[in-house]
């Protein structure tokens, strides 16, 4: 969405009392006085003609002053006080109901195209959004978020049966990010079910929305005026928060030298992961692994062009981890991948999900670094057993104790890593981990001002008028 170009408020006045001056018509004998209701940049045409002399250059003897207020300004035209200004159209309409004639409405503004909303396609996004900016502006967010600048909300699930085998899960978070002036909802709605592959249980969403789609969305408001501004799908956007996340903080807790990663799976967002990880360190080579070999060698034939590092696929997970510096999941798996005895000294891991590794590997990390305290959303569960929800009761365990809770307030978070109340890697040697507990709104109200900016940059999406998103009755 577009916000208002306020100077365009003054130009049908300006534009008014020129044309008056070439016609040779004026209401009064001597001098005008012309009303602005502000002194500021809206009215900034008005103030500059006056100063350096635009009205009398074309015959016009004008002073303009302020006055403030519908009412107080149409009180002032009836009185005689001012001959010609601008106000709200409240205080006119509100003369003439009492019976006052002797107003005359010379021009007017609108708020339609002017004032509009920006909806945006997913390929508009990722063709607008560089993966430096993502990074970039996200580290802002969490810098500022460890200082008290900035909030985040807690995400809040709802599972209800669907049909056999599936759920319809609605899930909402939010954020305000104060430095960009942008607060962001996030929400999913979604049918779901989870299901074994390769012995591990795993959770899908089903392509039911009309043309076999998702619904994800994000709206972006003004914390200046509340406005709407945006509206798009969090699909890339979603996928890069969270690889973004996780390649900041292999930024403050990798080893500098870091040059192999594996990167255990092949999907939509491990994708991401390829590209972020790739612009914090310089990564020579990633083995890739998945448990199914066409999905491995998929992802390799569409990443590989992306990146300057080489690609390898990986036979196991054994092979994809051995020697390696990083290593990164990336699955929709609900337990975890590998036993942590396997991991090596200086070596730093990354999980999407806290059930993507077990209790050992936790154990090891010195730093571990979690995404937030409030690590769980609060679930609610209509309709039927919540311990027959695998989220409910497998996908939130504390990483060290293995107790299903929803605050981990014993350990640091990555905005405090960021800020510095947090130190990074201090032994080479050292395993450090960075898990993903919980996604955060904050993250989608910082990449959706970038996108935002980018977007009227680009003078890409589609305008919306904001009035169908306002209502004039209080909330």
């Amino acid at each position: 969405m577009a916000s208002i170009s306020r100077p365009r408020l003054a130009v049908p006045l300006l534009s008014g009392l020129i044309a008056f001056a070439l016609c040779g018509w004026s209401p009064v004998q001597g001098a005008w006085r012309v009303s602005v209701p502000a002194i500021s940049g809206a009215f900034g045409p008005v103030w500059i003609a006056a100063e350096v002399g635009l009205f009398k250059k074309y015959g016009l003897d004008a002073e303009v002053v302020y006055i403030r207020g519908a009412p107080q300004t149409t009180a002032a035209f009836l009185s005689g006080e001012v001959q010609v200004g601008a106000t709200g159209g409240d205080g006119v309409v509100a003369a003439y109901r009492a019976g006052n004639r002797d107003l005359t409405v010379i021009g007017a503004v609108s708020n339609k195209l002017v004032l509009s909303m920006m909806a945006h396609a997913s390929e508009e996004i990722e063709e607008i959004l560089p993966v430096s900016a993502c990074l970039q502006v996200l580290e802002e967010a969490y810098r500022d978020l460890g200082s008290g600048a900035a909030a985040t909300v807690p995400r809040y699930d709802v599972f209800t049966p669907q049909g056999l085998n599936s759920y319809y899960e609605y899930k909402t978070m939010s954020g305000v990010f104060p430095r960009r002036k942008i607060a962001a909802l996030r929400l999913n709605s979604s049918v779901v079910k989870w299901y074994e592959k390769a012995g591990k249980v795993r959770k899908d969403k089903l392509p039911v929305a009309p043309g076999n789609r998702f619904v994800g969305l994000v709206v972006l408001f003004s914390t200046e005026t509340g406005e709407p501004l945006a509206m798009f799908p969090d699909g890339y956007v979603q996928k890069m928060r969270v690889a973004a996340a996780g390649a900041i903080a292999a930024r403050y807790l990798a080893r500098d030298d870091a040059s192999t990663m594996a990167l255990l799976g092949t999907g939509w967002q491990a994708s991401a992961h390829v590209l972020t990880f790739c612009a914090v360190r310089q990564l020579r080579q990633v083995r890739v692994y998945s448990p199914t070999p066409e999905n491995r060698r998929r992802f390799i034939s569409e990443m590989q062009s992306q990146v300057a590092a080489e690609l390898v696929d990986a036979g196991s997970v054994e092979e994809a981890i051995d020697g390696a510096d990083l290593i990164t999941c990336a699955t929709n798996a609900l337990s975890p991948l590998f036993p942590g005895a396997w991991i090596q000294d200086g070596v730093h891991l990354t999980c999407v999900k806290p059930c993507e590794l077990d209790a050992t590997a936790y154990r090891r990390a010195k730093p571990l670094v979690i995404h937030w305290h409030e690590a769980k959303p609060f679930q609610i569960v209509v309709g039927v057993d919540p311990q027959s929800i695998p989220d409910v009761v497998e996908g939130w365990r504390h990483p060290l104790t293995q107790q299903v809770s929803g605050v981990w307030d014993d350990l640091p978070v990555l905005s405090h890593l960021v800020s510095g109340k947090t130190q990074g890697r201090a032994d080479r040697s050292a395993v450090t981990c960075f898990c993903n507990n919980v996604g955060l709104g904050l993250q989608f109200a910082a990449v959706g001002s970038e996108v935002l900016l980018r977007a009227r940059e680009a003078k890409v999406g589609r305008e919306v008028p904001t009035e169908w998103f306002l209502e004039s009755v209080h909330p």
